[in-house]
């Protein structure tokens, strides 16, 4: 079998920059495994930021200046943990609604998270006390 048949599971585009320390940008639907492979990349020595604490991993400080559209302290923030001279990454399951203003401000490397809808929605009804339908049409229309 030709190995271009193959699926393994990931997909590189482009080529990472070696000369410029870029942020880990993890991305995908809320539920929809973010927090698992931003704790596996705080394990694995990324600094994941200030305020990111397990389970989540997530950096609420970023997330909070991301979230009310503080977009100079976005930078101030990411200039300050690029300044500490280690690997570092954020994750915001939220940010697939403005990936052009994260490329913008951070200009990332990414790993965009991809679950089956029905897992999602599964998951979302049980944490949210939620109908499933709505919440697959949820997760559909954010991976669109």
């Amino acid at each position: 079998m030709s190995e271009a048949l193959i699926n393994k599971g990931i997909s590189v585009f482009g080529q990472p920059n070696d000369s410029v320390t870029q942020p880990i940008v993890v991305i995908g639907t809320a539920r929809g495994g973010t927090s698992m492979v931003a704790g596996a990349l705080a394990k694995l020595g990324v600094f994941m930021g200030d305020r990111a604490a397990p389970p989540v991993y997530e950096d609420v400080r970023l997330s909070e200046l991301f979230e009310t559209q503080q977009f100079k302290e976005v930078t101030d923030v990411a200039l300050e943990y690029t300044a500490r001279g280690r690997r570092w990454g954020w994750k915001r399951p939220s940010s697939i609604n403005y990936l052009d203003k994260v490329d913008e401000l951070l200009s990332g490397q990414y790993i965009f998270i991809y679950k089956d809808i029905a897992s999602i929605a599964q998951r979302n009804s049980i944490s949210m006390l939620s109908e499933i339908v709505p919440q697959m049409e949820m997760a559909l229309n954010q991976y669109k």
